[in-house]
């Protein structure tokens, strides 16, 4: 193979991930979100604020979404997304 072979097969590459991810890059901080969560938790357990099951489900949702975010990054179809979302114990609804 040439160098000229080479690049051709690289921009090929960088096409295809492109046209499957919509130009969305995935997020390198995702795996952070469940310690700043539970940050986040801890404060709120300490305030007590009315509704606190209610928020702490919340960000446990938030936790879980971020787990998934990246999963999500390559998935063409809103339709494969959404199930892949609501098998991991969400819902969502999202158009092809």
């Amino acid at each position: 193979m040439t160098r000229l072979d080479d690049q051709a097969k690289i921009e090929a590459q960088r096409a295809e991930e492109a046209r499957l991810t919509g130009g969305y890059k995935d997020n390198p901080n995702a795996d952070k979100v469940a310690a700043v969560v539970e940050e986040f938790k801890a404060v709120l357990i300490k305030a007590n604020p009315p509704n606190l099951k209610v928020q702490l489900h919340r960000l446990d949702d938030v936790v879980k979404l971020a787990n998934l975010r990246n999963t999500l990054t390559r998935i063409e179809k809103g339709s494969v997304c959404s199930e892949t979302v609501k098998q991991a114990g969400s819902l969502i609804h999202t158009n092809d």
